[in-house]
């Protein structure tokens, strides 16, 4: 009963977008999946990143294992094929890694069914959230905090403020500070900070991509050091970057959050109305590409 409940509810999933608006959304994510693979190849030696572009969207690898590794925007402009799906299976398997992909529920229902004949599990499911751009309000930095645009030399300690705290396991934020080195680089990202003026100390993160194309911005790398949570700083480091944002002249910022959370009661505070919701799906290798 509960599995059958669960299709019903899929068949007719929420969404305050359509279509034409789904596809410029799903396109942020994707290039910033994109410029992140392109800039690694460009900067680490030995790089395997590769970006196949496929069904309307974009399969990303660096390498194993990282949350880079995966195909977004699929299946939201037109029907994915069982060739395509192959395709994408045969890009991540021939890898070494598990077939991943970003369904949106809303707009690739039918690629979702699909994934889940072929036995793809699902893994994680986060929500898409919409804002209209420009910013009208001004930003103000929290009292005793500066906020401002990275400079070149602190890209290892904002690569170090996110992996450790996106990452509960000390293992996997070490495996991703290369990677997240490599994104304060990439074409169409800006990182951000928040300082403390008493210690000049970075006490807090963040990043947002720019698809000129698609003129959307897609916010990401939200991440402050326990020692100065609640002092507003990510709400204020949020409006920094959508100002940025909108002076590079976007009309729309989008952001993928888990539900529940705080990054998800803090984007609605800001302004960020609830698009559709999506699903993470898996399917690891065939014994024959092990």
């Amino acid at each position: 009963m509960g599995v059958g409940i669960m299709r019903q509810v899929r068949q007719q999933p929420k969404t305050t977008v359509d279509r034409t608006t789904a596809r410029r959304l799903e396109m942020a994510e994707e290039f910033a999946c994109v410029y992140v693979t392109r800039a690694h190849r460009r900067l680490r030696a030995g790089s395997r990143a590769e970006v196949l572009a496929i069904a309307g969207g974009s399969a990303c690898f660096i390498e194993r294992g990282s949350p880079i590794s995966q195909c977004i925007g699929c299946g939201v402009s037109s029907p994915v094929s069982n060739a395509e799906i192959e395709a994408i299976e045969e890009f991540y398997w021939s890898r070494g890694t598990q077939s991943q992909m970003v369904v949106s529920c809303a707009f690739a229902g039918e690629l979702e069914e699909a994934l889940r004949e072929r036995g793809y599990q699902q893994i994680e499911e986060n929500l898409g959230f919409v804002r209209p751009l420009p910013l009208g309000t001004q930003c103000a930095a929290p009292a005793g905090y500066i906020l401002r645009e990275l400079h070149e030399d602190e890209r290892t300690t904002w690569a170090k403020i996110q992996a450790e705290i996106f990452f509960a396991d000390p293992e996997e934020g070490a495996a991703f500070k290369p990677t997240a080195e490599v994104i304060a680089q990439a074409e169409g990202y800006r990182c951000y900070v928040a300082v403390a003026e008493a210690t000049a100390e970075i006490a807090a993160g963040g990043g947002i991509c720019i698809v000129r194309d698609g003129k959307i911005a897609c916010l990401a790398g939200a991440a402050t050091y326990p020692s100065h949570r609640n002092h507003g700083l990510q709400n204020a480091l949020l409006q920094y970057r959508l100002a940025d944002a909108s002076a590079a002249g976007c009309t729309l910022a989008f952001v993928s959050t888990l539900p529940g959370t705080v990054s998800h009661r803090n984007v609605e505070r800001q302004g960020f109305v609830e698009a559709y919701g999506r699903v993470v799906m898996a399917k690891k290798p065939l014994d024959v590409h092990r």
